[in-house]
């Protein structure tokens, strides 16, 4: 658990950088690169990107770019491993 106002906002920050990066590496890979590995990385990093959308605090100010950078993030998920997106929402 996170005490005090600037510890949470920290660590909203940190989040945010780490989701704002990875879906820029996530953007900028090619379809031709995926392997199975990758795959399966997917199917682990899905149930994390989704916590990020659905843990959304009404009232923080962090909260909303959070979801959406996350939301980026599971946009950039799918144009590469749109079966195992797919596969994720189906189950849901």
């Amino acid at each position: 658990r996170i005490f005090g106002e600037a510890s949470e906002k920290n660590l909203y920050l940190s989040q945010l950088i780490i989701l704002d990066t990875l879906e820029k590496c996530l953007a900028g890979q090619s379809k031709d690169c995926l392997r199975l590995d990758e795959t399966m990385l997917v199917k682990q990093l899905l149930p994390e990107i989704c916590h990020f959308i659905h843990t959304y605090r009404e009232g923080h100010q962090h909260a909303a770019d959070l979801r959406a950078s996350a939301s980026a993030v599971l946009f950039s998920l799918s144009c590469n491993n749109f079966n195992a997106v797919f596969s994720r929402i189906s189950t849901r």
